[in-house]
């Protein structure tokens, strides 16, 4: 049975973490294994507040912590694709055996199940069809990112740079290393700083290689699993606009789906990004109680 080697990058919050890992394992119908990124500044303090909180990592075989995990920097914006990548070669490393490489953050949930023949009938699950228009506050960052570009011009038949939110994407195995392979033509992967931009690099590059790479190929395609429900998604709903990274509330939950079929494919959603991080909210409560698990921390 195909085997998914979930990839999640996180600085601090554990419990927000371990109960991440307990949802992944329960919704997704089929082998996983997990692999973490914790920021080398915070490590000490993730373990300090793990240790504080209950919370013990080892009662789940299936997951993993980098070993040879990077700093996230100050004054710049960490590359989460670069990451990821330090991710799969750690898997590698270790001798893990997995098919599929889903990328996602330490802020996503699944709400519903997802069976194994969904990924198994893909090749690739992300978005890649919108463009970076002039009117993107990261356009001028982008567009001045010189050998970014230079390799986007050179695999993208149209040249232009994609945009998307990559939480939930997933490649083949093979995919995703063949899209790294590429990515090293114009970036090299330095051990110190790996892809740091003043940009959110993963929201613009793995979008534009998508677009780049399936343009000469034959490939079963879908949209991410994840949405993100901050900005203007429930705007329909409560008649304003939420916060960045505003916590979607019950109402809003109880909506969503029926909000997911006027937005195109519901079925292709299968996870949400932000739910409040408070441990008794009620939308993370109806999640557990649907998907079948609970999150029980030590004393």
């Amino acid at each position: 049975m195909t085997t998914i080697l979930c990839s999640v990058c996180a600085h601090a919050r554990p419990v927000e973490l371990f109960e991440q890992f307990l949802n992944y394992n329960a919704a997704i119908e089929a082998p996983l294994l997990h692999m973490a990124h914790i920021s080398r500044d915070t490590q000490a303090e993730f373990a300090a507040e793990a240790s504080r909180s209950g919370v013990d990592f080892g009662c789940l075989p299936n997951v993993h912590f980098n070993s040879s995990a990077f700093s996230s920097g100050t004054g710049v914006i960490s590359s989460l694709l670069g990451f990821h990548y330090a991710n799969v070669i750690e898997a590698i490393r270790l001798g893990l055996a997995f098919d599929y490489v889903l990328i996602h953050t330490s802020s996503d949930l699944f709400f519903r199940r997802l069976p194994a023949s969904y990924i198994e009938s893909r090749d690739i699950g992300c978005p890649w069809r919108e463009h970076l228009y002039k009117e993107d506050p990261y356009y001028e960052r982008a567009t001045q990112d010189t050998h970014f570009v230079e390799l986007c011009q050179l695999i993208v038949p149209d040249r232009r740079l994609r945009k998307g939110r990559v939480e939930g994407a997933f490649f083949r195995r093979d995919i995703f290393l063949e899209l790294m392979a590429l990515m090293l033509k114009c970036e090299s992967f330095d051990a110190t700083r790996p892809w740091f931009k003043s940009y959110p690099f993963e929201e613009i590059a793995v979008p534009t290689l998508v677009a780049g790479y399936m343009a000469r190929r034959q490939l079963r395609l879908a949209r991410n699993l994840v949405v993100t429900t901050d900005g203007n998604f429930f705007e329909s709903v409560t008649g304003r606009k939420k916060a960045w990274r505003e916590a979607m509330t019950a109402e809003e939950f109880a909506a969503l789906p029926a909000l997911l079929k006027t937005r195109g494919p519901a079925e292709e959603v299968f996870g949400v990004k932000f739910v409040d991080r408070a441990q008794h909210d009620p939308v993370r409560q109806q999640i557990r109680q649907a998907l079948g698990y609970e999150v029980r921390l030590g004393a």
